[in-house]
């Protein structure tokens, strides 16, 4: 399960080192993984949100790319194949109104996998 407090994303995980499963915590500022390969920008309006979920997206080329909305154990709402968006500006909108009130997280990869972007949205 996956469980966000403040800008700390705890999760347990198995660290390899033969002593078992672990609280871990990641912290994007202090793990110090920008979101460097991410060639663009996102606007991600309104948070909290009630009805529906705006992604602006803003592309300075052509990418495929994924997103997803999934709570906090992981189990997506919301899913899209990879999907070629153009240069530019794209807006999307994810329906949210039908969802549970809580914490969900959105996820923007590319056509490789790798994340680009993610983000928590509170869903009232």
């Amino acid at each position: 399960a996956l469980t966000v407090v403040g800008d700390d994303l705890y999760f347990v995980a198995n660290d390899c080192n033969n002593t078992g499963v672990e609280l871990m915590k990641y912290n994007q500022d202090l793990v110090g993984i920008p979101n460097t390969l991410f060639d663009g920008g996102l606007d991600v309006y309104p948070n909290p949100v009630q009805k529906d979920l705006h992604l602006d997206l803003t592309l300075k080329r052509n990418e495929r790319l994924r997103v997803r909305v999934a709570d906090m154990t992981g189990r997506s709402f919301y899913d899209t194949d990879t999907i070629e968006y153009p240069k530019g500006r794209t807006k999307l909108e994810v329906p949210m109104r039908d969802m549970p009130a809580g914490a969900y997280i959105y996820y923007i990869t590319n056509e490789n996998g790798t994340t680009y972007l993610t983000g928590k949205v509170i869903k009232q």
